[in-house]
């Protein structure tokens, strides 16, 4: 990057390219000198003989790496021309030229032919050869078929954000007018699909929510760079979005772990200082060190299906923070966790949730993360989770109450299993006490309902037939059946047995931890009341 570029370039580059640190120096030397590639959650792959044959071809997240140019990063952040023309060269010879009658999977995968052509639309700007203007022509031929078109998802609005940076990138070599107007057509059509109208990404995840503020201001920093104009609100969006970002972070600074997310910061994009909500997006991110707290202990963000409880924003330390999902708008990233709770307090995690893991549908852990078994909903057997988008009569709901008490209640619903409806009531009375009370009506006579609670690897948990006690460093967490009648309460830990635990903290990273299950039900409704009591 030159100081001799307009300062929206500038912009726009930074955020598709890393800073040449130390690391990113080393990396681009190991693919220079043939040895390792890193990149993502993959590190040291041995290079094969053929660049484009390295790495486990059977891993489909892996493929998406190479295929997306993503080890060409480093490469062109330190300005190493001559070497990622000659692997893109090496590239195009082997698969440029796409068979437009078996387009999806890779090389011309959906997703990664986008940020393919991103990828080149950064060569093309930064290192000014025109050597590739044919295979970007050809990138955007399939780009711009409606079959090829991921309409609705974050692939779909990849694609449409790779139109238009390219549409500036080579607009110099060839006529890319229909670049420019069908990808801002579809970039408009794919954030009004994207976020609800309280400003919450729709995919199931706030961490892919950050992701996507994130893409948003990449979006709006490129629609200036391309010089066209649209009457989309880009900085209402942002605000609301940032407003979202603000509650859903946990005492311990990070995004609630739902859906597929991994532990990482919410913290803002700094572009986004001049924005009202950035201030407490920054405040929730910094544990109270910067920024500024919002007013109030609770929020609902009915249109997205989550719900926050947190006991206070000041001061910080070892306040509670309760989160309940219940929303399904969109299929992808989607996880069987409707009704699932969230609980951190006291400075530590009590209910957990399981992550990410990896993208590979036919590992049995994927698989497994994905179930109703990995979140602390009712696991009801004879009653399958459904992942087909629902009608909207029979959408997921969720809904926030204030009582004259002063307590705050939290109603979910979900018709996600197989001919059953379940209603779960969160009552938080208090910091230290809350109630779960849920309702389970299926059409199904044999239907076994259990009820899941899981828990860090690092609690020690005793349980009874109507309690478990679940003990932290200087608090206990105590989860009794008040009403209602349950055959047992076990404990079980790791991926044996016939209930599983796990939780996963980055990509492909797997830990142990523990589930207290308790069932089957006897009758269709049940009670639990939680109160935290201090170690004596």
């Amino acid at each position: 990057m030159t100081d001799r570029q307009p300062p929206v370039l500038t912009q726009v580059l930074a955020k598709y390219l890393p800073e040449p640190s130390d690391r990113i120096r080393s990396t681009s030397r190991a693919i220079i000198d043939r040895t390792t590639i890193s990149v993502h959650s993959y590190e040291s792959i041995p290079i094969a003989d053929w660049f484009w044959h390295s790495g486990d071809h059977s891993a489909r997240s892996w493929r998406f790496s190479l295929h997306s140019f993503a080890p060409l990063d480093a490469l062109m952040a330190c300005g190493e021309w001559t070497e990622t023309q000659a692997l893109v060269r090496e590239w195009a010879d082997a698969f440029g030229t796409p068979d437009l009658e078996d387009l999806g999977d890779f090389p011309w995968h959906d997703h990664a032919t986008a940020l393919r052509l991103d990828r080149l639309s950064v060569l093309r700007l930064l290192s000014k050869t025109p050597k590739f203007t044919d295979l970007a022509a050809r990138h955007a031929d399939v780009l711009m078929q409606e079959a090829f078109y991921s309409k609705h998802t974050n692939h779909g609005y990849d694609q449409a954000l790779a139109l238009l940076l390219a549409s500036y990138a080579f607009k110099a070599d060839i006529d890319t007018s229909a670049w420019t107007e069908m990808g801002l057509s579809r970039l408009i059509d794919e954030l009004k699909f994207a976020f609800t109208p309280d400003g919450v990404h729709v995919e199931n995840s706030p961490a892919y929510h950050v992701g996507m503020t994130a893409n948003l201001v990449r979006a709006r920093l490129v629609k200036a760079l391309a010089g066209v104009e649209t009457e989309f609100d880009f900085d209402t969006l942002l605000n609301d979005a940032l407003a979202f970002t603000a509650w859903i972070i946990g005492p311990d600074r990070r995004l609630a772990m739902l859906g597929d997310s991994t532990e990482r910061s919410g913290l803002p994009p700094t572009e986004l200082s001049s924005f009202p909500n950035y201030a407490h997006a920054l405040y929730a991110a910094s544990g109270g060190t910067s920024g500024a707290p919002l007013e109030g202990t609770s929020k609902i963000f009915d249109h997205a299906g989550y719900a926050v409880y947190r006991s206070r924003w000041s001061p910080w330390n070892d306040h509670v923070h309760l989160t309940m999902k219940s929303g399904f708008l969109s299929r992808y990233h989607r996880q069987d966790d409707d009704l699932t709770v969230l609980l951190q307090g006291f400075g530590e995690h009590w209910l957990i949730d399981s992550g990410l893991y990896n993208h590979n549908q036919m590992d049995p852990v994927r698989i497994y993360m994905r179930s109703e078994l990995a979140h602390n909903v009712p696991h009801i057997r004879g009653c399958p989770v459904s992942r087909t988008l629902p009608e909207p009569d029979a959408a997921p709901t969720l809904t926030m109450e204030r009582p004259d008490d002063g307590s705050v209640v939290f109603r979910g619903t979900t018709n996600a299993y197989r001919n059953t409806a379940v209603t779960r009531t969160v009552v938080i009375e208090s910091a230290e006490t809350f109630q779960i009370v849920d309702t389970v009506r299926s059409q199904n006579p044999e239907a076994q309902t259990l009820f899941q609670f899981h828990v860090p690897a690092n609690k020690t948990v005793r349980a009874t037939t109507k309690m478990a006690r679940i003990v932290g460093r200087t608090k206990e967490l105590i989860i009794r059946v008040a009403a209602g009648e349950v055959g047992d309460a076990r404990v079980f830990s790791g991926l044996d047995g016939p209930f599983k635990s796990a939780y996963s903290p980055r990509h492909n990273a797997l830990e142990p931890t523990q589930v207290i299950v308790f069932g089957p039900l006897k009758g269709n409704r049940i009670r639990f009341r939680a109160n935290f009591q201090d170690l004596s």
